[in-house]
């Protein structure tokens, strides 16, 4: 694709995410602006930036965009060159992992995660691994920032986009076969299959974007662009909802069940083995596969669909810690292991604690996003403190609990309100009332 192709970009649907090795941003940032103005790209991941501390995030702000840093630092072992960092969409909301951060001699990363309604956590990086730096000691510190995620999240969408410089076109070379080797063991899909980097006639491919769910995404693919030896890389994650596996149960069903016949047939059952037992246990059992066996006859049992809406705010993560949380809950009540319930009283914890989080988050996102809209605002809170279930209301006047004695007072209240309110106007007032008012006794239904 050439750089007017960019324009076919912004329009398809999803979120369009980026990344090119730029080779100072500072020098290009007009390339940058008229990239994600082209392409209205919604996230940028830009390696070798070549910033440091003299470059301040207004020199080399993009209005509608939020920058996020990861500067090259001393602990790389070097100190010009390098550098990643994210241009992102101002509408979104962003959560920067400054914990995640590195920079080092053998990688340079930056982490941040999007929040978005309806979906799973989404966290993407940003990453530059220097010519000279250790492959295996650059991917191993991948994998240990995605296995923390992975240990911390259960369920998480995971985004790694940046420039290896491992040329995956050379498939037998060793520094490749360490790439393909970390993909196996963290299970990252690559989504880029062109060559990313042109030179004097030659090509190889040092840019990747690796997915932990290649099915999110609708297309991918590279653009010269022109201002750099390196393609941008491009692809478009579709808004994907949360969706829960069908849920099912079963239930007799007595549509056909015809009682003289159902009389008929327990008539003609051999009860004599029943009635001869000693051990009550063993004949209870043998009652029950009886009466079953002719239940399922006349009444067999149906499966049936259980459709529910999910809540906006649920997740896969927390849809899958509810369910190690209720297997945990079913195993300690069987057991009565002490060791049960303490591993159900913390997956428990673990669950109300994220259902706490995620609802929050969502409902914050969705406040930030009616900013402006009165009715939109609204709509929030109304799902916010909505409830499904219907409390009774109990009513207590003067410690009085009684609903009779309760109508009685408000009855009182009302019948002399009147007079109360004309002593308290006075004759001063331009307001006339009555001396007396009548009204008909009140009938509180409770």
């Amino acid at each position: 694709m050439e750089i007017t192709d960019l324009l076919a970009l912004g329009k398809l649907p999803g979120i369009s995410l980026g990344h090119i090795n730029i080779r100072s941003l500072f020098g290009k940032l007009e390339d940058i602006i008229r990239i994600l103005d082209l392409g209205s790209l919604c996230i940028l991941g830009i390696s070798e930036t070549w910033l440091n501390t003299s470059v301040s995030d207004q020199m080399i702000n993009i209005p509608g965009y939020d920058l996020y840093r990861g500067d090259r630092t001393a602990n790389s072992g070097k100190t010009t060159g390098g550098g990643v960092c994210f241009y992102i969409k101002s509408r979104y909301n962003i959560v920067e992992h400054a914990d995640m951060t590195l920079c080092s001699p053998n990688l340079e990363i930056i982490w941040v995660q999007l929040l978005l309604k309806d979906t799973r956590p989404t966290f993407i990086a940003c990453t530059y691994r220097p010519p000279s730096g250790c492959i295996d000691m650059g991917l191993d510190i991948i994998e240990e920032q995605i296995l923390d995620l992975r240990t911390k999240y259960n369920v998480c969408d995971i985004i790694v986009i940046g420039d290896y410089n491992i040329d995956t076109l050379k498939c037998r070379s060793s520094d490749s076969k360490k790439l393909v080797e970390f993909r196996n063991r963290m299970s990252p899909k690559s989504l880029i299959k062109e060559p990313t980097y042109f030179q004097r006639g030659y090509h190889s491919s040092l840019d990747d974007i690796l997915v932990s769910n290649p099915d999110y995404y609708n297309i991918a693919g590279t653009v010269n662009t022109g201002d750099t030896d390196h393609a941008l890389l491009f692809t478009t994650r579709k808004k994907k909802k949360v969706s829960s596996e069908p849920c099912y149960f079963y239930e007799r069903t007595y549509t056909r069940f015809d009682p003289l016949l159902f009389q008929r047939d327990c008539i003609f059952v051999n009860w004599y083995p029943i009635l001869s037992q000693n051990d009550p246990v063993i004949a209870w059992d043998l009652f029950l596969q009886q009466l079953h066996s002719l239940l399922d006859k006349h009444a067999p049992y149906k499966k049936m669909k259980i459709t529910e809406d999910l809540p906006p705010w649920m997740t896969g993560e927390y849809m899958e810690l509810s369910n190690d949380r209720d297997y945990w809950i079913d195993k300690a009540r069987k057991s009565n292991d002490p060791v049960d319930e303490i591993t159900c009283k913390d997956h428990n914890f673990r669950a109300r604690r994220l259902k706490k989080n995620l609802k929050r988050d969502f409902f914050k996102l969705a406040l930030t996003e009616a900013k402006g809209d009165s009715a939109k605002v609204w709509q929030v809170f109304e799902k916010a403190f909505s409830s499904t279930t219907q409390k009774k209301t109990k009513i207590i006047l003067n410690g009085i609990e009684d609903p009779a004695e309760n109508a009685d007072v408000l009855n009182k209240f009302f019948v002399e309100i009147g007079p109360t309110l004309d002593r308290a106007l006075g004759d001063d007032n331009d307001i006339v009332t009555e001396s007396v008012i009548e009204c008909q006794p009140l009938t509180l239904q409770l």
